[in-house]
C-alpha cells in the first residue's frame, strides 16, 4: 500500500496563548485555514476580567494573529461559528464584529448558545479561512 503524504501543517502564533488542551491554534490543509476555538484568555490562561466586551476584543486580536501567521486576512475569512453563554450578549458581539470586519465581505456565520464554554468564557470563536488566490 502506498504510504500517503500529510499536506497537514500545525500553525502557532507567539502572540496567542497556548491551547488548553490537546488541540492545535491552527491547522492549514492545502488552501484552507481552519482555526480552533478561541476564547478571551490572557497569554497566562486567565480569563479576562470585564466580560463580554473584553473577551470579544481579545478574541478577535488573537484571530488576527493567527491569521497573519498563515499570511492571511480577515478577507479570506469563509466560516465563523460564534459560542455565546448568554444571547442577550449577541448585539455587543455582533457590534464589536462588525467593527472588526469593517468593508470586508463577511464570512458566513452561525451563532449559538451554550451552556458552559471552557474557562467559564462568555464567548467563543472558531473560523475558517482559505487562500483566495
Amino acid at each position: 500500500m502506498k504510504k500517503m503524504i500529510s499536506m497537514k501543517e500545525k500553525l502557532t502564533s507567539p502572540n496567542v496563548y497556548k491551547p488548553v488542551g490537546p488541540y492545535s491554534q491552527a491547522i492549514r490543509y492545502q488552501d484552507r485555514l481552519y482555526i480552533s476555538g478561541l476564547i478571551g484568555l490572557d497569554q497566562n490562561g486567565v480569563i479576562l476580567p470585564g466580560g463580554i466586551k473584553e473577551e470579544t476584543s481579545q478574541i478577535l486580536y488573537y484571530l488576527d494573529q493567527i491569521l497573519a501567521e498563515a499570511g492571511l486576512t480577515k478577507e479570506n475569512l469563509l466560516h465563523v461559528r460564534v459560542y455565546l453563554t448568554d444571547l442577550a450578549n449577541f448585539d455587543i458581539f455582533n457590534q464589536l464584529y462588525a467593527t472588526y470586519l469593517g468593508d470586508c465581505i463577511p464570512p458566513t456565520r452561525e451563532c449559538i448558545q451554550v451552556s458552559r464554554l471552557p474557562k467559564n468564557a462568555s464567548i467563543e470563536i472558531v473560523a475558517e479561512a482559505a487562500s483566495l488566490s
